[in-house]
């Protein structure tokens, strides 16, 4: 699916297996939603939130990997191409990273609401007794994220609070406003 500003994933219904009105139809959702049946009943908003942490895993791990290819001497575009040619592709790399890297920080969903999200599964992980260290890593790297930028809208702030933290800047949107995420024209 493509906007105006770029490519943009589709949003994702999770619909309990039992979630059905009495005559066995399922809820009516936009054409334009991927639906995904969850086997356990009561289980979507857990699945939800682990498809939520895999995301912004990813966002913190291409973020990373981007900026250390671009340290040593790799053009963040090239390294890309490369990175869909091997066990490293992903819809992330393929269709989020030019983004990415033209400077929208996909100013869709607020950071406190990432963070908090994102808090939900550290609790989940600590009653479960799950050493899940990359679930508080990347919970900790958003709320310092929040802390920089406040409550705005960007799942990809991440990567300009690693980019301030570095003083490194990925892609062709050089004359960013510092302090700024996002393209300077807006």
């Amino acid at each position: 699916m493509h906007s105006a500003r770029g490519p943009r994933l589709l949003p994702l219904v999770l619909v309990d297996v039992l979630q059905t009105d009495p005559t066995g139809h399922r809820p009516r959702l936009p054409r334009y939603a991927v639906m995904a049946d969850i086997a356990l009943v009561g289980s979507g908003y857990l699945t939800k939130l682990l498809v939520i942490l895999l995301w912004f895993n990813q966002v913190i791990a291409v973020g990373e990997v981007l900026m250390l290819g671009q340290a040593g001497g790799l053009r963040p575009a090239h390294l890309r191409k490369a990175l869909l040619c091997g066990p490293a592709s992903s819809a992330f790399v393929h269709d989020v990273v030019p983004s990415l890297l033209a400077g929208d920080r996909l100013a869709e969903f607020g950071l406190d609401r990432i963070v908090e999200e994102l808090a939900s599964l550290e609790d989940f992980e600590d009653r479960n007794r799950i050493p899940a260290r990359m679930t508080s890593l990347v919970a900790s790297l958003h709320r310092e994220t929040l802390a920089r930028f406040g409550p705005i809208n960007g799942e990809l702030l991440a990567i300009s609070h690693l980019e301030q933290l570095s003083g490194r800047h990925l892609g062709d949107h050089a004359d960013a406003t510092p302090g700024r995420p996002g393209r300077a024209d807006g």
